[in-house]
């Protein structure tokens, strides 16, 4: 069979989904606004933080518990102090969208993980330089979540590190593909950015492609004459892959 076959099927179903997937929101003039695959995630509406991406129990690996309270010790307090002196030294901190976002958490052998979630106004490589320094002699991993406004700090022990951080991202993606689940049909746009932060955590996610690629097809075929749909049918085909994280249910892969 034609290698193609795959690609000219899901054609075919985009088409004949028209009905079910258009979306009156979509018709307007959306070559007036940048690109959705490719412009600013945050330009098209979707708007992150720390308390959005913030790891909450439902995330929790097996003997993991969500510390609150006095539970918490002060060791928090000293990593969201040192992230906000940072800030502060290298001028971040006066933006009115800095936030620095504390959770914590307990594992196994009552080993304690601490994150600090930390929103910028806008990108500043001397504010991370200096996290990555600082984080060499005080034992924390540096990340951006999704865009470089966005930073995730780990301080765990060097063993666990790794392993913390991931958890926080992977569920960091997830929170960010649900609520484009339920932008997608409103506002294909605001769905789209948020699932493209989201791959930005986990590349594998088939909810996340899934998302880009419904809400790419509605975009396309809301136009006169259709738009492309070779980033739809991408991203469609990207969210069947079997070795996908964040599995689709069987309602959407079919």
């Amino acid at each position: 069979m034609s290698s193609t076959f795959p690609r000219r099927w899901l054609l075919a179903l985009a088409v004949l989904a028209v009905p079910l997937a258009f979306s009156p929101s979509i018709v307007r003039a959306e070559d007036e606004l940048s690109d959705p695959m490719t412009g600013d995630p945050e330009a098209l509406g979707a708007k992150v933080n720390g308390h959005v991406m913030a790891l909450a129990k439902e995330g929790l690996p097996e003997g993991w518990t969500l510390l609150e309270g006095e539970a918490v010790g002060p060791d928090a307090k000293v990593l969201a102090d040192a992230v906000t002196a940072i800030a502060k030294d290298k001028g971040v901190s006066t933006a009115d969208e800095f936030e620095v976002v504390m959770v914590s958490v307990s594992c196994p052998d009552a080993v304690k993980v601490h994150y600090a979630y930390v929103d910028l106004g806008a990108p500043s490589q001397t504010f991370m330089d200096a996290l990555k320094a600082e984080g060499t002699t005080k034992g924390w991993s540096v990340r951006v979540m999704g865009t470089e406004k966005h930073v995730l700090v780990t301080a765990a022990p060097e063993a666990l590190r790794a392993k913390a951080e991931g958890v926080a991202s992977t569920f960091a993606g997830r929170m960010l593909t649900l609520r484009a689940v339920k932008s997608l049909d409103a506002n294909a746009r605001r769905a789209i950015g948020l699932s493209r932060i989201a791959l930005q955590l986990d590349a594998k996610s088939a909810g996340a492609n899934f998302v880009v690629g419904y809400g790419a097809m509605q975009i396309a075929l809301s136009k006169r004459p259709a738009g492309d749909l070779d980033p739809a049918i991408t991203h469609l085909m990207a969210a069947l892959v079997k070795s996908s994280t964040n599995a689709l249910s069987k309602r959407d892969a079919v």
